[in-house]
């Protein structure tokens, strides 16, 4: 059994998913990897946006002591055309499927991907094409 906090469960399973797609056999075509969009006006497209985990966790063990926590990253990639959206997004849903035994073997399990949100526009700024991929996973561990 494995006792986790919540936040080493956030913390970690953000940090799973952005060494998967910064570095190794499954990174993706860009290094502009965020866990929050850039508050700047000099933006280099593309941008890859790993928001902070949502985690819910129910109860599997019968005495109670092992939770089942299953995180939700949501990745928001940024583009200024529609056509480099799409590619950079498919890379990124390409890259979590093909790695799923990495990510398994780093500690997110049962990964999936969720449904993807192509090409909307971020507020005030028409320009920049917006696609988000929720990548599902699991984390097992009793919480304290």
């Amino acid at each position: 059994m494995v006792s986790v906090t919540q936040s080493s469960l956030l913390d970690d399973s953000w940090k799973i998913l952005f060494d998967h797609l910064q570095t190794g056999t499954y990174a993706i075509a860009t290094n502009n990897i965020y866990s929050a969009f850039p508050d700047t006006i000099n933006i280099t497209y593309p941008v890859v946006v790993i928001e902070p985990p949502r985690v819910s966790s129910r109860i599997v063990g019968m005495n109670g002591s092992i939770r089942h926590n299953d995180v939700v990253l949501n990745v928001s990639v940024y583009h200024n055309s529609a056509e480099n959206l799409k590619t950079l997004a498919d890379d990124v849903i390409h890259q979590v499927i093909n790695g799923r035994s990495v990510l398994h073997t780093a500690g997110l399990f049962n990964v999936e991907i969720g449904d993807t949100d192509y090409d909307w526009w971020r507020e005030g700024q028409k320009k920049v094409h917006v696609c988000n991929i929720p990548v599902k996973c699991s984390r097992e561990g009793a919480q304290s």
